[in-house]
């Protein structure tokens, strides 16, 4: 039984950070296509054997993952937080998510350093067991923009990853109505099976439904995850057709994605070692939210997105002449460059250097955007390098 108890809007708050209302009505909003994710037991005989796994607190990091791996996919992965590293049993627990067949089984845990580096590995060997049942197979899992057409691969690569910025239309630059659009292929048993195919990030649902055996594409909400790179994307696809299948279920695991869209207020924000383009606009607290770019060919694009007033943040790691900075929806070249950038400082006694731009060049508009970029050392004459012109 579900009880509508009101709708309501938080101003300035994106669907990632909402925790919910204080307020049982606000406004006259209603809710349609209400789809629940619910289990039942199937009392089909597969094993999905759950493994508790310890790790060294005081050399694990904040984002390092962990992961299962069987046939060469990551099946099950737990990303590492500040509460898993203060936590006296220093253990996760994963299931593996994928039914075992009847054969024996080598099970790998990984550890992976947010640097990329694996730094431990593990093998167990799960005993065989009677009866088997044809598992569902994941293939040609994609990710895309609802306002793009072409779609991207993806994979567990660190520097190759499908990096997906969100850039709009032009009554909503910078983000969308709709989220994220993940597709794939999926079969294994019969053509005419039918599968429930789940995509997560972590715990986070993103997206559901029930597909017929073959091409698929689910369509997330929009704001579910916050602007950056995540490592723990994962599609779950569960045979629901009545027989001997009934229930097998397969996972892709540690899959990485970069989603990147104009927030309404932007806190401190992470790129990968691929080549991001991150969107900055307001932010949470000022000069005092921090930008990491990390590694790859990165390009930071500056706007207003619909806000008014002034915008400022920091950039820890800006690398001159491998990443740069644009103006969203601008075009900036050497001719008109001066009429964007209207100061050029020294902070920090010159090791860095901070750029007041105007979001609109030569145009009417006012509003500016104060960025601070922390280790490039203060020098005018590289202005142009900042904007690959």
């Amino acid at each position: 039984m579900l009880n509508h108890k009101g709708g309501g809007n938080v101003a300035n708050q994106d669907m990632h950070e909402l925790g919910g209302f204080t307020q049982t009505s606000n406004g006259n909003y209603d809710i349609g296509n209400v789809r629940i994710l619910y289990q039942v037991d199937t009392g089909a005989s597969n094993l999905n054997p759950t493994f508790n796994v310890k790790f060294d607190a005081k050399k694990a990091s904040v984002g390092d993952l962990i992961s299962l791996v069987t046939a060469n996919h990551a099946t099950t992965s737990k990303v590492l937080t500040a509460e898993d590293l203060a936590s006296p049993q220093a253990a996760v627990s994963l299931k593996v998510a994928n039914s075992l067949s009847a054969a024996q089984h080598t099970i790998e845990v990984q550890y992976k350093e947010v640097s990329g580096n694996i730094s431990q590995v593990e093998s167990v060997v799960t005993p065989a067991r009677p009866g088997n049942v044809a598992n569902p197979v994941l293939s040609e899992l994609k990710v895309g923009s609802p306002n793009q057409a072409a779609a991207k691969l993806l994979n567990d690569s660190t520097t190759q990853y499908a990096s997906i910025t969100e850039n709009g239309t032009a009554a909503s630059p910078g983000s969308s109505e709709r989220g994220l659009v993940f597709s794939g292929k999926v079969g294994g048993a019969g053509a005419s099976d039918q599968y429930l195919v789940t995509v997560k990030a972590g715990d986070k649902v993103l997206a559901f439904d029930t597909v017929k055996a073959g091409n698929f594409t689910l369509a997330s909400a929009a704001n579910l995850l916050a602007p950056g790179v995540y490592d723990d994307l994962s599609f779950t696809a569960t045979n629901i057709t009545a027989g001997n299948n009934n229930g097998a279920t397969a996972s892709i695991g540690g899959l990485k994605l970069g989603s990147f869209w104009a927030a309404q207020s932007l806190g401190d924000t992470r790129g990968g070692n691929g080549n991001d383009t991150i969107l900055l606009g307001a932010t949470k607290n000022g000069a005092n939210t921090l930008i990491q770019t990390n590694g790859g060919y990165d390009t930071l694009s500056l706007g207003a997105f619909g806000k008014k007033g002034n915008f400022a943040a920091t950039v820890t790691d800006f690398s001159l002449g491998v990443d740069k900075l644009a103006v969203f929806d601008k075009n900036v070249d050497a001719l008109n460059l001066d009429k964007f950038v209207k100061e050029v400082a020294p902070i920090q006694g010159g090791m860095g250097t901070r750029l007041v731009i105007d979001l609109d060049g030569a145009g009417a508009g006012t509003q500016t955007y104060s960025l601070q970029l922390q280790n490039v050392a203060y020098n005018p004459a590289n202005t142009h390098t900042l904007f690959g012109v």
